[in-house]
Order: C-alpha cells, then structure tokens, then sequence
C-alpha cells in the first residue's frame, strides 16, 4: 500500500483506474483494522464477514464508512460498477483512518 493512501486513491481516480482508487482504500481500511485495532479478520474472509467484523467494534463512523466503502468495492470489484465522482470524494474526504487520535494504516 501506499503511504498516503487517500492521496494514492484520488489520483488512480483522476487516471481512470476506479478500481484501483477503490482498492487502495478498501485495503487500507482493512490494514488499519487488522494492525491498528487488532480487529480478527482472517485472510480467507469476504467483504461480508470484514462488513460483520466491523459493525461487531459497535463504532457508529468507521461502521458507516466502512458499509459505504465495502459497497461501492464489491460494486466496482464484482458488478463493474463505477461510483460517480461525488461518491469517490465522499470516500476520500470521509477517510477515518489517519484522523486526530487515529493511525493511518
């Protein structure tokens, strides 16, 4: 992964590469997860059990950024459906990772 995960996904968005971008911080937040927390989600586990994993933390933001991340990845990941520009910036922006008191990955 890159340093500056945020950063890395905003320009393989602006190159094209959706799902690159979206990578980028679907892994990201999964590595943050796994090493910052501790958070048990094992290498074979789905988007679903990672989904499950997170909601079980009872954390109202990284559980509502995490749904809307995990969405749009197994959109773009499986349905080849891109997110709109707007959404790709709400994910950047709303990025809980490498906030005040928080670690990035």
């Amino acid at each position: 992964l890159p340093e500056d995960v945020v950063f890395a996904a905003r320009e393989a968005w602006q190159d094209g590469d959706g799902q690159l971008a979206l990578s980028y911080l679907y892994r990201g937040a999964i590595t943050w997860l796994v090493h910052r927390v501790d958070l048990p989600i094992a290498e074979g586990d789905t988007e679903g059990d990672c989904l499950r994993h997170v909601r079980g933390m009872e954390d109202q933001l990284l559980s509502a950024y995490f749904s809307d991340l995990t969405d749009s990845w197994v959109g773009m990941a499986y349905g080849k459906q891109k997110p709109d520009n707007l959404e790709m910036e709400r994910l950047c922006e709303r990025w809980p990772f490498a906030k005040p008191g928080r670690s990035g990955p």
